[in-house]
């Protein structure tokens, strides 16, 4: 009698985690930010997509669908090929007040450098937390004629490409071209899949424009450009204002995660030969230990999940030269074109080269040495223009007054 009570006791127990591991599972995720609404959605999938709604609050429309998406199930159903991290709610306040800009007047979508908004320290958060194979970042546009939607590609090739001009660097064609294929890949397939759409619900989507550029913005500081810089492909979506966008919306983001499954594996590939570009530079950012904000530049690498060293022995410091900056005019500015509420530096720079392998070293031993990523450009390099001096993140006035406290190491092969 014992065994047979024990051994129902045993079949209980494998009933009920069988249950357990053969069902999906959606959780509202514990988050230090108060003010927004996060789910994961966990399929038992090798990818994970992370879904940005309504950064914008009086854009509230993807907010509406992708609610709708969740309480209907479809992501754990129709849209299980992947697991979701959904920031539902960027903020509860913006939502609620129908308001772009956050409370103190700036626009949180040009925050992913400074960090000046809780929302994009959220999304930092959370790619930091989990694997994201692909951002989808999903806002509202004005009217547009013969439009009724709108996507653009965060595509690593135009940032390497910026880059590369600034300091005249030769690079591998080879990699470059490669690169180059999986955007050309990646945008292919997005065609078909919008042609396809059009043949059947007569929805027109074409390529996201502002102000007759194809493209939009080009500010790294924009979710679309910085996820990508950090080496995750984005794509942003953009509901054009029409009587029927609601419907249009629904359509367009039902269609396009019903075939987004045929083509995910593209955005892993592209994700995983990201890093490639980079491995071969033989660049080096130096910023001088004796800055007085060291502490905040160091918080800003480990957000952004950047390496950094201590040490001063490198090779080959006979093919190398040391580029340092020094600022001929600084002008502040509010609310610079497409940076609504911060307060922008603007410096003229000039540079001076060092190649005495003495004088190198020196600085090399008073340095944290940062090895070069295209996100360090832009977090760094006065010439992104969108560095966190620009910002005023990392202080000017507590250095020396015509001098940055970073230099940049470039050593030859």
């Amino acid at each position: 009698m014992i065994k047979k009570i024990f051994l129902f006791f045993i079949l209980v127990l494998i009933f009920f985690i069988s249950k357990i591991y053969a069902e999906e599972f959606v959780f509202l995720l514990d988050n230090e930010f108060n003010d927004s609404l996060v789910y994961y959605v966990y399929n038992r999938s090798e990818y994970n997509i992370l879904i940005n709604c309504s950064v914008h609050g009086d854009e509230d429309l993807s907010y509406k669908i992708i609610s709708e998406f969740l309480d209907k199930g479809y992501f754990e159903n129709q849209f299980s090929y992947a697991n979701y991290i959904i920031v539902l709610k960027p903020s509860s306040y913006r939502l609620k007040n129908k308001s772009r800009y956050s409370l103190e007047g700036i626009d949180p979508n040009r925050t992913y450098i400074s960090l000046l908004s809780k929302s994009s320290k959220l999304i930092l958060k959370l790619l930091s937390d989990y694997d994201i194979d692909l951002i989808l970042d999903l806002h509202e546009a004005g009217n547009r004629e013969n439009i009724d939607f709108m996507y653009s590609n965060g595509f690593y090739s135009k940032f390497l490409l910026n880059f590369l001009k600034n300091y005249n660097i030769i690079y591998n064609k080879d990699n470059l071209n490669k690169l180059i294929k999986f955007e050309k890949s990646i945008e292919a397939t997005q065609l078909k899949i919008f042609e396809q759409l059009y043949k059947n619900s007569n929805i027109r989507v074409s390529k996201y424009s502002v102000n007759n550029y194809v493209g939009g913005y080009d500010y790294a500081s924009i979710l679309r450009n910085y996820g990508v810089i950090r080496h995750i492909p984005t794509i942003l979506f953009e509901t054009v204002n029409k009587e029927n966008k609601d419907y249009i919306t629904n359509q367009v983001y039902y269609y396009f995660f019903e075939n987004l499954k045929n083509y995910l594996f593209l955005f892993k590939e592209y994700k995983s030969f990201i890093p490639e570009m980079e491995r071969n530079f033989t660049i080096y950012y130096l910023f001088d230990k004796n800055y007085d904000n060291i502490d905040i530049l160091l918080s800003y690498l480990n957000l952004n999940k950047i390496k950094y060293y201590y040490f001063s022995k490198f090779k080959n410091l006979n093919k190398a030269k040391l580029i340092e900056y020094n600022i001929k005019n600084t002008n502040l500015k509010t609310d610079k074109i497409g940076m609504k509420g911060l307060l922008y530096s603007d410096f003229e720079i000039y540079q001076t080269e060092i190649t005495d392998k003495s004088l190198i070293s020196n600085y090399l031993d008073n340095s944290v040495v940062i090895p070069f990523s295209l996100l360090c450009y832009y977090l760094l390099d006065p010439n992104s223009r969108e560095s966190l001096f620009n910002f005023n993140i990392l202080p000017l006035n507590y250095y020396k007054l015509k001098e940055l406290p970073v230099r940049i190491l470039i050593i030859y092969k």
